[in-house]
This record gives structure tokens, sequence and C-alpha cells, in this order.
């Protein structure tokens, strides 16, 4: 099979990066193989190039990001990346930095509605039903998002809030035992948070409770934490109009910055384009698309 998608390959001059840069390129790739020992590299390929196999050579330390993102620069296209880092470290005992924050998985794991039309208004009205005692309570303004199930979060809330008193209850000396009373706690704990604003709350837990201040998913775009990290795209969709994103859950050190994000593709929008990258021909794709078997796109 032949195809245009370009494949690199780290840890490639020997072993299972080598194996898998081989693979690749019979399979049809154009692999960049990538490796620090640039002598190694040349021998390895060599007799992989001499069987007409697309392979091209570059002289890459995985731990030097500046090294990987010239590598990255020189070529069109990243369409698969992969990274022999673990059993790199393994050979060498060098190790790699992954970085996957709390808050990408979380953006992440509700990609789905995190969108916000352009034009859209921002009072949209969202699903902030309080829980029991872990979950959304009101405040005197805003939601609040609480978990406090540990003995050592349980005293830091009651002591914060104000309510003493449950120390010496028996009756919630233990999970158990607050989960058999959640109901008439959460109306003592809901009614003391109406002292204060749940970013007053936010502020005042600290570290202490964990816990969030409730806000929209309009707020997350203009998030400080969420612009450092350079997760909020703007798309441009041809029916619906500009539109912007929350993106990027994890990261690897050694593998970043990876192919840019997409916008979700039209019915049809890119069947030629794939078409053509499995090796059909022009007459075959207008054959497929003459027959009904291809949906042509608008």
């Amino acid at each position: 099979m032949n195809t245009s998608l370009t494949a690199f390959v780290t840890g490639a001059a020997q072993g299972i990066g080598l194996a898998i840069a081989k693979r690749l390129a019979q399979d049809g790739f154009h692999v960049v193989a990538m490796d620090r020992q640039s002598d190694v590299l040349a021998v390895a390929l060599q007799p992989l190039q001499a069987q007409g196999l697309r392979l091209s050579a570059a002289v890459v330390d995985v731990c030097d990001r500046s090294s990987v993102h010239q590598a990255l620069k020189a070529h069109a296209r990243v369409d698969v990346m992969v990274c022999a880092a673990l059993f790199d470290r393994e050979r060498s005992g060098r190790a790699q930095s992954i970085d996957a924050s709390l808050l990408r998985a979380a953006i992440a794991m509700q990609a789905g509605r995190m969108i916000w039309a352009r034009d859209e208004g921002r009072e949209v009205v969202r699903d902030l039903r309080p829980g029991k005692l872990a979950g959304i309570h009101p405040t005197r303004e805003g939601w609040l998002y609480l978990q406090a199930q540990s003995p050592k979060f349980w005293t830091a809330l009651y002591e914060l809030t104000g309510l003493d008193e449950l120390a010496a209850d028996p009756r919630y000396q233990t999970m158990t035992q607050r989960k058999a009373h959640e109901d008439e706690l959460v109306r003592k704990l809901q009614t003391a948070l109406l002292q204060r604003s749940a970013l007053e709350w936010e502020a005042l837990f600290g570290d202490q409770v964990p816990c969030a201040a409730v806000r929209t998913v309009e707020d997350l775009f203009d998030n400080p934490q969420i612009l450092s990290q350079s997760m909020r795209v703007r798309h441009e969709h041809p029916t619906l109009g500009a539109y912007d994103a929350l993106v990027g859950p994890v990261r690897i050190d050694s593998g970043f910055p990876a192919s840019p994000e997409r916008r979700a593709p039209g019915k049809g929008e890119h069947a030629d384009e794939l078409l053509r990258e499995w090796g059909l021909s022009e007459d075959e794709i207008g054959r497929l698309h003459a027959a009904g078997a291809v949906h042509r796109a608008n």
C-alpha cells in the first residue's frame, strides 16, 4: 500500500524503534526515523532504503525539545508519532516527562459540551441541582462544588463553616454514619454556606477542603489557566460559522506539539482526500461516487 502519510518514530536506530520504523515503511508510510546516534541510524537505515522503502533520517535527542521541534518543522505534516521513550528509558536509564494536568483531563471528559458559538449569549441554562454532602451546593452568590469525605477534609469543612457542633455528634463520626444522615447534614451545610459567595468560600477553603466555585462553560473560555495552556482554539465552520472549543488533555514532553486541532468535518467532506491517501485513482473515486457508494459533500 502506498500512502502520503508521514510517520515519525523515535529511538529508530535499533531495537523496537527500528522494527516499528521498518514495519510502517513496509506499509507505505514515509517514515522519519529519529535518533540521537547519527552514525548508528545511518547504518541501520541503509539496507532498508536500498529496498526502496521511504525512510528519512533525523538526528534528534528526544530530551531536547528544540531538537524535536526542528525535526517536526522540517516536514509539512505529522500523521503518526511513535515514541519509543519507554524503551529508551529501559535502554539508557533516562526518564521522559509527561504532562497530563487534571484540568486538561477534566475538560477532555466534558469536551462534547465545551462548545460556545461565536454569536451565542452567555445566559445558558445548566444543570446545577444540589447533590448530597459531596456535590454542588448553593451559596449566597453562585454554586460551590465540595468533596470532603475523608476525616481530614471533613474536619476542615465543619471548622471553616462554623459548624463546630458537628465534631462531637456521634452520628457524624465516620463516612458511613455521615452517609446515613446526609439529608440533615446537607441542610446544615447549605445554611452555613449562605453566609458567603462561592468565590469567597473557594478562597477561604484554599487547599484545606477540595472545592471549586461552579463556573459556566462560557467562563472557561476566558479562564487564565485555560488560556495559559493554549487550550482554546477557534474553528471556522462552512455552515455553522465560527466557534471556539477547548482541546489538549495530554502533552508529552518529547512529542509535543501534536498535529493541529481540526474542526469536526461535514458528511463526506474528506472522503475524496482519504480515498486518494489509500491509493485510489481519480477514475476509481469517480466510479464510487457514480455508484452512490461515497457521499459527495456539498
